[in-house]
């Protein structure tokens, strides 16, 4: 059986190769079950408080930041990283993606681009 990881930035190293992991070492996580940042399908009211612990958690982290563009760069689409679930990650992205093309979120010209 495989040995499961208790340590979600564990989990990163894992994954990041030559990548900067300095970030890691600061992270408020540090040491945190990884279970803690992954919500159940089956148990909506554990997920309330689990999420409230996240948000704790990771509303003072030196390094939200890098942590949920780590998630978003790898497409990672599990569990909490820089306080983001993954549906609240792609929403991040297209909302990303929309600026990067020029738009606001829904589509429409920037405001200054629009003439107005």
């Amino acid at each position: 059986m495989e040995d499961i990881q208790t340590d979600p930035l564990e989990m990163a190293l894992r994954y990041m190769s030559n990548r900067d992991r300095s970030w890691i070492e600061r992270a408020a996580c540090k040491g945190e079950p990884t279970d803690l940042f992954f919500l159940d399908k089956e148990d909506q009211a554990s997920n309330i408080l689990k999420l409230k612990a996240i948000k704790t958690l990771c509303g003072g982290c030196p390094v939200k930041k890098e942590c949920l563009t780590y998630a978003v760069d790898n497409h990672i689409t599990y569990g909490v990283w820089g306080g983001y679930t993954g549906t609240q990650r792609r929403r991040f992205k297209r909302v990303r993606r929309k600026q990067a093309a020029g738009g606001t979120v829904d589509g429409s010209a920037r405001p200054e681009e629009s003439g107005d």
